[in-house]
C-alpha cells in the first residue's frame, strides 16, 4: 500500500507548509535550531506517509 507518485505530490504540498511554518517560526521567537529543522522534516515525511495511506484507502472504498 504504498504508492510513490501519490506520496510525492503529498510530501510536496506539507513541505512547502513546514517551510512557511519554519518561517513564520523564525519571525516570531527570532530564531530557529537545526533540531526543529531535522524534527520538521522527519514528521513531514512521516504524516506524508500517514496521508498517502489515508488517501489510498479512501480511493478503494468508492
Amino acid at each position: 500500500m504504498f504508492d510513490k507518485a501519490l506520496y510525492l505530490k503529498v510530501f510536496a504540498v506539507l513541505s512547502g507548509m513546514s517551510v512557511v511554518g519554519l518561517i513564520l517560526s523564525y519571525f516570531y521567537f527570532g530564531s530557529i535550531t537545526v533540531t526543529d529543522t531535522v524534527g520538521t522534516m522527519i514528521s513531514t515525511s512521516i504524516v506524508a506517509f500517514m496521508v498517502q495511506l489515508y488517501l489510498i484507502m479512501k480511493r478503494q472504498e468508492e
